[in-house]
C-alpha cells in the first residue's frame, strides 16, 4: 500500500474551540481520496474537554475524512508535541495546522495534489486572522538569511515539508519560539534543500494580538533569535546583513524615497 500524499498534524492545548474549527476544515475536506490523508492530533493533557472532542469526533464516520490516529498526554511543550506528531507521520509531505488554523478553501487538499509537488520544501501564504480583522501575509519567492536578520519567519501553517526531510531534522526542542526558524535556516539556506514558493493562501493562521506587545515574549524572541542566528552566521556576516538592510528600509531607504518624491515633484512643476 502507498504512503499518503499528506500528513497533517495538529497540536492541542486547552484550545477546545480552536480545535472543533481545525478538525472541521481538516475533516470536510472534499474531492480528495480519505487514503490520501494521515491526520494526526496531538493533546497536550488538555483540562479543557479537548480529549473527550476528540473522542467524538474521531467516531464520526458524517466526514469525507478522517483522524488516522490521536492521544492526549503531557507533553514538554509545543515543539515537544509537534515532534511527536512529526514521528508518527507516514505520508510524502507534512503540514503542521495547529488548533485554530484553518486550510482556506474545503478543496485545499485537492488544490495541493493537483500541483504534483516534487520539491523539498513546498510553501505558500497565509492568511492572518485576528477578532476585527484579516491580514494575508505574502512570502518573498526567495528565502535569504536577510529574511530572517530582518526578522520575518515562514509560518508552518504555511509550508509542505518532504517528511523524509524533516524526519531527519525534528525541532529543536531547546527553543521555545523559533524552532520553526531554526528548521528552515538549517534546510533552505545552509543545506539548499529544494524549495519553491506557490502564490495560493494555504491557510488561516489565528495570529496572537498580545504576542508582540507582551514584554516578557517580546524579551525571549529576541534572545531565542540571538542564538539562533549566531548558530548559522558570522558576527561579520550578521553585521553587513544588518548594515544592508539599514541602508534599504532604515535611513539610507528613506532618504532615496524622499530624493524620488522631490525628483517627481519638480518635475511636475516643470
Amino acid at each position: 500500500m502507498s504512503a499518503p500524499f499528506l500528513s497533517i498534524v495538529t497540536v492541542n492545548r486547552n484550545n477546545r474551540d480552536g480545535l472543533r474549527k481545525t478538525l472541521e476544515s481538516v475533516l470536510s475536506q472534499e474531492n480528495f481520496p480519505a487514503d490520501r490523508l494521515e491526520y494526526i492530533v496531538i493533546d497536550g493533557a488538555s483540562t479543557d474537554g479537548s480529549a473527550a472532542l476528540l473522542q467524538e469526533y474521531a467516531a464520526k464516520r458524517s466526514f469525507p475524512q478522517h483522524i488516522s490516529w490521536w492521544c492526549s498526554e503531557a507533553d514538554s511543550g509545543i515543539y515537544n508535541a509537534m515532534n511527536k506528531g512529526l514521528a508518527r507521520a507516514s505520508g510524502e509531505y507534512i503540514l503542521f495546522l495547529n488548533s485554530g488554523d484553518y486550510l482556506a478553501s474545503g478543496t485545499m487538499l485537492q488544490q495541493l495534489a493537483s500541483l504534483q509537488l516534487s520539491v523539498d520544501i513546498a510553501y505558500f501564504d497565509v492568511y492572518l486572522y485576528y477578532p476585527d480583522r484579516t491580514k494575508l501575509l505574502i512570502f518573498p519567492d526567495t528565502i535569504t538569511p536577510q529574511f530572517y536578520v530582518s526578522g520575518r519567519c515562514l509560518n508552518h501553517q504555511a509550508v509542505l515539508i518532504r517528511t523524509e526531510l524533516h524526519k531527519r531534522h525534528p525541532y529543536d526542542e531547546s527553543f521555545r519560539i523559533v524552532s520553526d526558524s531554526d528548521f528552515f535556516i538549517k534546510t533552505i539556506i545552509r543545506d539548499s534543500c529544494s524549495n519553491r514558493h506557490y502564490r495560493i493562501a494555504l491557510s488561516y493562521y489565528e495570529a496572537e494580538e498580545g504576542f508582540s506587545s507582551n514584554p516578557a515574549t517580546r524579551k525571549l524572541l529576541h534572545e531565542e533569535m540571538s542564538v539562533l542566528l549566531s548558530r548559522y552566521f558570522s558576527d561579520a556576516t550578521l553585521n553587513d546583513i544588518r548594515e544592508l538592510l539599514d541602508f534599504k528600509y532604515g535611513y539610507g531607504g528613506l532618504l532615496r524615497k524622499a530624493r524620488r518624491f522631490f525628483m517627481l515633484f519638480s518635475k511636475k512643476k516643470h
